[in-house]
């Protein structure tokens, strides 16, 4: 027997139409009221005998509007993250290199004297060394090992990168382990001189970040940066070696008329065709630095106009042509915080389990230098975290999508990132999915086009 997914979620589309979305697949279908009625109304149960003569069914269930009966879809998910936690296959790190950048974003964990709290933002020899040790010995009996450099600004030291390229890339490929690396930057840096070294550095997927409006993105010295990185990107992305470019625009607030010119910026150096994908994330000022967590709903006022702002932008960049997604993608991996087989590494060896501990010493779990030495009482945490610990987020038809938000959001709260509980969570993200449903329908209508028994 069939029945309709616990993850449909379904809106009407104007003409006696349905417009439905799968969370867990990320599949949009468009029904006639009938057919909704028929096939996915609440209650409604389909027999297989049905689905092999009936090509609608059939279709349904390949892109999982309907299950099987018997199938617990929520089991399914937790299953699915468990399967990321346990991936044994290779290591991941997120390596800080330094805690020194060229900018000072306001947002930024260094504008809230963290940078100063962990020391020299300098990384030592000893410390390098160190580092190249542990990843070597982490990637003993691997397939792979993945790590993501970032700081501070890496490219202003690139030290370890030249090491890793000397020493640490040569051992894995001794030993059949494949290494790949990715680099998180703000540009200002990725001159010609620098492309040449990528290669060289295994990098292969680069992600550089701008600013709307972009005074928040200024240097030290109180100028504009975001042409010179456009600028640079323009250059990287005409070099003949294959390194894929995605470009973080940061919304702090609404400015409509700096994003249309970032836009135009774009345009105008072709980068709408040569980068590999934009993504546009509203800025929380309380837990604005984790690259890989979802954007968060904010209760200030800042927070919730840069969140309207960069729905209404999204659509905008999809109507000139530039590479951005309007529908979002489930969650079915498990970010370094909680694998069992990943770290975070700040400059000074310290081992973290997640990007916003950087900088906080009592939230490591232990050190390169000292890599038998483990704290438990923080690591165990993020071992044991349940992603349907909550009983809201169980019921959630959203769930897939954020897989109950982010750890360490939800292990911590307030302690660290100033964030709480939002209250009406499950309605901003129901809102915020169905104005993407409707942008994207706009963009791209369907009509009901199931296929007939």
């Amino acid at each position: 027997m069939l029945v309709p997914s616990r993850y449909n979620v379904s809106l009407d589309h104007g003409c006696g139409g349905t417009a439905v979305f799968n969370t867990y697949t990320c599949a949009l279908v468009v029904l006639s009221r009938d057919q909704w009625q028929r096939y996915l109304a609440a209650g409604t149960i389909t027999s297989l005998p049905d689905a092999t003569h009936d090509n609608a069914i059939a279709t349904l269930a390949e892109r999982g509007f309907l299950v099987p009966a018997a199938l617990d879809e929520l089991a399914r998910m937790n299953r699915a993250l468990e399967r990321g936690r346990h991936d044994s296959r290779g290591f991941r790190a997120t390596v800080s290199l330094t805690m020194r950048c060229n900018l000072r974003c306001p947002y930024c964990y260094e504008g809230s004297g963290r940078a100063a709290s962990a020391g020299t933002p300098e990384m030592t020899v000893g410390t390098a060394n160190a580092i190249l040790r542990f990843l070597a010995g982490k990637a003993a009996g691997k397939q792979y090992l993945n790590i993501s450099w970032l700081g501070g600004e890496p490219l202003l030291a690139t030290a370890l990168l030249d090491r890793s390229a000397e020493v640490l890339q040569p051992a894995l490929r001794q030993k059949g382990i494949a290494y790949s690396a990715s680099l998180i930057t703000n540009g200002m840096l990725l001159k010609e001189t620098v492309f040449p070294k990528l290669s060289t550095w295994g990098i292969t997927e680069i992600q550089v970040s701008v600013d709307v409006p972009q005074t928040y993105r200024y240097n030290r010295a109180g100028k504009p940066t975001r042409d010179r990185v456009l600028d640079n990107l323009s250059a990287l992305t005409r070099q003949p070696q294959q390194v894929s470019v995605n470009l973080r625009i940061n919304i702090c607030h609404d400015d409509d008329c700096d994003f249309d010119a970032l836009c135009a910026g774009l345009i105008e150096r072709q980068l709408d065709k040569r980068l590999a994908g934009i993504y546009l994330a509203a800025i929380n000022w309380d837990f604005a630095r984790c690259g890989q967590c979802l954007p968060q709903n904010g209760n200030d006022t800042t927070s919730q106009a840069a969140q309207l702002a960069c729905h209404r932008y999204k659509m905008r960049a999809v109507e000139l042509g530039l590479p951005v997604s309007l529908l979002p993608s489930a969650r079915l991996g498990c970010c370094v915080a909680n694998a069992v087989d990943g770290v975070v590494i700040g400059h000074d060896g310290t081992l973290y389990k997640c990007l916003n501990d950087v900088g906080h010493a009592d939230r490591g779990f232990g050190s390169v230098h000292r890599a038998d030495d483990i704290r438990w009482e923080n690591l165990q945490p993020w071992l044991d975290y349940s992603w349907t610990s909550r009983s809201e987020c169980r019921e959630c038809e959203l769930f897939p999508l954020c897989a109950g938000d982010c750890p360490h959001k939800s292990l911590f709260g307030r302690t660290l990132t100033g964030c709480a509980e939002q209250p009406g969570c499950r309605q901003l993200r129901r809102r915020h999915l169905e104005n993407l449903i409707y942008q994207t329908l706009a963009l791209h209508p369907l009509e009901s086009n199931l296929p007939t028994a």
